[in-house]
């Protein structure tokens, strides 16, 4: 158990294991973690937005993703509806792009592609990378409430919870469509939600 001041969603390793990155929700930052022998020790924190010490955040950073190379992060900036590139060796945000209302969650495969979740709204946006910078390639429309995603280990199919319809949608990256929704109701419960 670490004390951080505040803490969202996000949670993330570097692609060598060495370090781990948590959401700081409401601090406007994600704090850096190096990580030895099973324990994190705070390195620092990457200011995603200035912010004021008594001010509540404006971005709120929710899920993070790592590129496969390590150096640039993608976090979902739940308040401010869009996803922050950053640069880790520098420590800045260098790009930002709009989403639906809330993004939750971002994932990225090892060819550079991206995609970020909006809780608030029913599709995904997603993204490629280009010469070394992100790209818009639109959004996707999943279901209700998009939320938490994982790719399977070859990037073919995204899993996209839906947090409000008891369904994964299981998105086939190649040709951009849902290939099959994954159901999941609660035998005696509330009839969607769960």
């Amino acid at each position: 158990t670490i004390p951080q001041p505040a803490a969202f969603i996000g949670l993330a390793f570097s692609p060598d294991g060495k370090t781990l990155y948590a959401s700081g929700g409401n601090q406007d930052v994600v704090y850096r973690y190096d990580w030895a022998s099973g324990r994190a020790s705070l390195k620092d924190s990457i200011i995603i937005a200035p912010k004021q010490p008594r001010a509540n955040g404006t971005r709120y950073p929710a899920g993070i993703a790592l590129s496969a190379d390590g150096r640039t992060m993608y976090v979902a900036e739940n308040l401010a509806d869009s996803v922050a590139v950053v640069d880790l060796a520098s420590g800045k945000v260098v790009q930002t792009f709009a989403t639906e209302r809330y993004p939750y969650d971002v994932v990225a495969d090892k060819s550079g592609r991206v995609y970020a979740s909006a809780w608030g709204g029913n599709t995904i946006s997603t993204f490629h990378t280009e010469d070394g910078r992100l790209q818009d390639d639109g959004r996707i429309p999943i279901a209700r409430h998009p939320s938490a995603m994982t790719l399977s280990a070859d990037g073919s199919r995204l899993f996209v919870a839906s947090g409000s319809t008891d369904h994964v949608a299981v998105f086939d990256t190649k040709r951009r469509r849902i290939v099959a929704r994954l159901l999941d109701p609660p035998p005696d419960g509330p009839s969607e939600g769960a």
